[in-house]
């Protein structure tokens, strides 16, 4: 045979297998994602992309069916009345402590009111911090709390009803405080007059008879209201006329002081009188003192500061 047609030496034996063992199996080839087989969007969602296989996301569907059982659902304005039934129903079951009253029952509202802020006992409220003027009786709040706790009321309803009357209550009180301070100096500056030394007093010794009986009566009258002063001073002046040391006290003699009022009505006595010595044509002594006396009540009419809005009208003489 020629050296063109030589066949070509068998291969070396392969030191690694072993003299009759079976040849190396083929790899096998990758397993398939197993979203493959979904679309581009749903393999794009954060629960699929984040699961391991289908097992998980079963898993996941029955948890959130169990919670759908169990979560409560607000009916809409169309749902039926069994529905709103149902949700009413599935809402105490998980929560009876928010809805556990029968609202037809009284003694439900209270456990319910009380669930919501109302003490136990009307002493449980948190009484307002308030700066109450003088004059003004807190003893109302006392009987506000026991009023409030028996009607139920919650702590913030309390200071919601009680904080505004309380300040109601106070400008009141301040007003009338303000109205009686401007009776009191209108009386003794415009209606007493000059007087008002002498009707104090006469208030005074009134006051004291009014005390000795065990009447509580302020020191200073002037405490009083215009009113109950001037019926004092009245009471006094009374008493006096009767014997009492308030004439010889105060002195009732042609130069006594006197009111405003007193002073115009003896003016217009004198000027109404024409046979007064004021009006006599001769200028002697009887004439003289009776200018004098003119000028004194006129004096006396106007009071301490001058001209009063009361006496503005009345026809003063000059002369």
């Amino acid at each position: 045979m020629s050296e063109a047609h030589a066949t070509a030496p068998a291969a070396a034996p392969d030191p690694t297998q072993a003299a009759g063992a079976a040849p190396a199996a083929a790899p096998a080839p990758a397993p398939a994602d197993w979203r493959s087989s979904l679309s581009e969007e749903q393999r794009g969602l954060d629960f699929v992309k984040n699961s391991e296989g289908v097992g998980s996301i079963v898993d996941q569907m029955k948890e959130l069916q169990a919670y759908q059982g169990n979560s409560v659902r607000v009916p809409s304005e169309h749902a039926s009345a069994e529905e709103r039934a149902e949700a009413r129903d599935k809402l105490q079951r998980h929560f009876p402590e928010l809805i556990a009253a029968d609202l037809t029952d009284a003694e439900e509202q209270r456990r319910l009111k009380r669930q919501m802020g109302m003490p136990e006992e009307p002493t449980g409220y948190r009484r307002p911090e308030f700066d109450a003027p003088p004059g003004l009786d807190m003893s109302l709040v006392d009987g506000f709390t026991s009023a409030a706790h028996q009607a139920g009321l919650t702590q913030s309803e309390y200071e919601s009803v009680l904080n505004p009357m309380l300040q109601s209550q106070a400008e009141k009180v301040m007003a009338a405080e303000a109205e009686r301070k401007a009776g009191v100096e209108a009386l003794i500056t415009q209606e007493w007059g000059f007087a008002k030394n002498q009707k104090l007093a006469a208030a005074n010794v009134a006051a004291k008879i009014f005390r000795d009986k065990g009447n509580d009566l302020p020191d200073d009258l002037s405490m009083l209201g215009p009113k109950a002063l001037a019926a004092f001073a009245d009471i006094g002046e009374m008493l006096g006329g009767e014997g009492s040391s308030l004439q010889g006290d105060q002195g009732h003699g042609a130069d006594a002081p006197m009111t405003p009022a007193e002073a115009q009505a003896r003016r217009l006595e004198i000027l109404n009188n024409k046979k007064h010595p004021y009006w006599s044509l001769e200028r002697d002594a009887a004439h003289d003192a009776a200018k004098a006396e003119m000028g004194r009540l006129t004096k006396m009419m106007m009071g301490p500061e001058g001209s009063k809005p009361h006496l503005r009208n009345t026809n003063v003489d000059s002369s």
